[in-house]
């Protein structure tokens, strides 16, 4: 199918567009060798209490027919990240459950099964869960999150000729084979800066975090502008997870203020408390006016939350279709009792891109020819995106201004890959 067409993931996106029965169901939290499968309905809680005890770890499960469909998931279900590693876990069963409203009777006999264990905290255990899904027939394996992690995991995967979709957003670790799935700042940057370019932006400055994500999202905004015969300065950075100091703050809001009615933009990758004094300072100089300046930030602001600060009000950043990824959140809510993650939305696509595959094209599924197809697919909560050969993962966003308590998309993101 390379080349041909955008595959649109339907056997999610129709799901997603309503409720279903599964609005009042809860996933149970998965057994060690749990395995959840498209043809069955996610067991309630008290009847999960009632099934048999899964089998001791080290002896995982076969899948129970030829053509089965077996998908490997390492999530951090212990330790510092298990509260969002539970939400990847939850995503990525919604997304195997919907996947059994719309199996055809033939599709049946490929049935997708999903075993999902524990990331752990050590390479150790790490190791021994991805050796045990790839012992236990996984064609492809979802996670694990963290960067340190894939390298991990990548390395065995690689070995034994399996595709790896990981939830980290760190292009470092990305090969063949080892794809980034995560929500990458360095396009969401080049999204943004492309859009303010075309507005006739023509001087940038930046305050962000000192420590790799702040640096690199700098690095990228200055090569963007820059290209195009501009400068990114002045740039101050701070200490993550405080406030910026007030001496480079004063330094930032001098300089933006001395470019007078020119357009202008300061890049704030932050979020949190950070960010909402850190624009009321800006936004309050009584020589900047609010009609001059654009407020740039990136995914991190990606976060209902942050459109009720006042200072944030007319700000860019580029991210997914906005709608979508609401629709996502709503279903989630309805079906769990709590609201996702940003990153859960990304297990939920993962499933719908590697079920698709596998039901349409077979034993051809995650061959490297197959899953890097140059058309790309259609994920159901963050819209298309395409696996590139190098392990890289390129997703078409759109820009996004906040304003009045959402997020209204100024410019779309294509519809198609050029």
């Amino acid at each position: 199918m390379a080349g041909r067409r955008l595959l649109l993931l339907l056997i999610s996106a129709l799901a997603l567009a309503s409720c279903g029965p599964m609005g009042a169901r809860k996933a149970p939290p998965p057994a060690q060798d749990q395995y959840y499968s498209a043809e069955r309905p996610l067991p309630m809680p008290t009847e999960a209490a009632q099934q048999s005890p899964a089998p001791k770890p080290g002896t995982p499960k076969m899948p129970e027919m030829e053509g089965d469909i077996l998908i490997g998931m390492l999530a951090p279900l212990s330790g510092p990240q298990a509260a969002i590693g539970q939400q990847l876990r939850d995503a990525a069963l919604m997304g195997l459950y919907d996947k059994q409203k719309t199996l055809s009777r033939v599709q049946m006999t490929r049935n997708p099964q999903l075993i999902i264990r524990d990331s752990g905290t050590n390479p150790k255990q790490l190791k021994q869960a991805t050796l045990e899904l790839l012992d236990a027939g996984a064609q492809v394996i979802l996670g694990p999150l963290m960067a340190e992690d894939v390298r991990v995991a990548g390395k065995i995967t690689t070995e034994r000729q399996v595709p790896l979709i990981a939830f980290s957003n760190n292009e470092d670790v990305a090969r063949p084979g080892v794809y980034v799935f995560g929500f990458n700042p360095a396009q969401q940057i080049r999204r943004v800066a492309d859009y303010a370019l075309r507005q006739q932006v023509q001087h940038y400055a930046a305050l962000a975090p000192q420590n790799d994500y702040g640096r690199k999202v700098v690095q990228d905004l200055s090569s963007q502008v820059s290209a195009k015969g501009f400068s990114l300065q002045p740039v101050e950075f701070f200490t993550d997870g405080e406030m910026p100091q007030p001496e480079a703050l004063t330094r930032v809001i001098r300089t933006v203020a001395d470019w007078g009615e020119k357009r202008k933009a300061i890049l704030l990758p932050m979020t949190g408390k950070p960010l909402a004094k850190t624009t009321y300072e800006i936004m309050a100089t009584k020589n900047i006016r609010p009609e001059y300046i654009k407020l740039l930030g990136t995914g991190l602001w990606d976060d209902p939350e942050i459109t009720a600060i006042p200072a944030l009000q007319g700000a860019w950043f580029a991210t997914s279709d906005p709608k979508q990824t609401l629709r996502f959140a709503e279903k989630f809510q309805t079906t769990y009792g709590k609201e996702p993650a940003r990153l859960a939305s990304l297990a939920y696509d993962a499933v719908a891109l590697v079920t698709t595959l596998a039901l349409e094209n077979g034993a051809t599924a995650f061959l490297p020819e197959t899953m890097t197809d140059r058309e790309g697919f259609a994920g159901p909560a963050n819209g298309i995106f395409r696996l590139l050969p190098d392990g890289k993962v390129e997703r078409a966003l759109a820009v996004v201004e906040i304003g009045n308590g959402s997020f209204r998309i100024i410019e779309p993101a294509p519809s198609r890959f050029r």
